[in-house]
């Protein structure tokens, strides 16, 4: 626990929160995204800034996000790689959303990295589950101070998938 390598995929497990309640949040969101299905516009994934839609946020994203068909995929404590694992497991699977975007970083602790390096590879996760997804990845909450925001920025080759031009 907390040592953990951001590059491998991982369910997460914290002190503070089991790894079961985690897996279990994991599969409340698998049946949300199969309830969603094809009526999935608008995807997001992240940490508990994302998750904080679901509370405080829900009258915002009511009235911005509904007519999307949006989804919120977020878990709070999630760091890179638990998201990408949640990707591979599943929780876009049912889903063709237009739009993805990914707010995570402020609970990544390795600041060895270059900074958009995991991000990118959960792009490319994203874009492997789902086809045509256009991809706006943020990481600009990342508490270390010299991290800046980055994005991951896609373009399309002629056969139509998806390649990072950031990585």
């Amino acid at each position: 626990m907390g040592d953990e390598d951001p590059t491998v995929p991982a369910p997460q497990e914290k002190e503070w929160f089991a790894k079961e309640d985690w897996l279990a949040m994991h599969e409340s969101l698998l049946a949300e995204s199969r309830e969603k299905g094809d009526a999935c516009k608008l995807v997001f994934l992240g940490d508990s800034i994302t998750q904080g839609w679901g509370g405080e946020g829900k009258d915002v994203w009511a009235e911005h996000y509904a007519d999307y068909g949006a989804l919120n995929l977020g878990i709070g404590g999630d760091e890179v790689q638990h998201v990408t694992w949640r990707v591979q497991n599943g929780e876009v699977d049912a889903i063709s959303p237009e739009v993805a975007v990914i707010l995570i970083g402020t609970n990544s602790k390795d600041d060895t990295l270059q900074p958009n390096v995991t991000e990118c590879q959960l792009c490319a996760h994203l874009h492997r589950s789902c086809c045509g997804v256009q991809t706006l990845a943020t990481s600009g909450t990342r508490r270390s101070p010299w991290r800046r925001a980055s994005g991951c920025c896609w373009t399309s080759c002629a056969r139509g998938c998806r390649r990072p031009s950031c990585c």
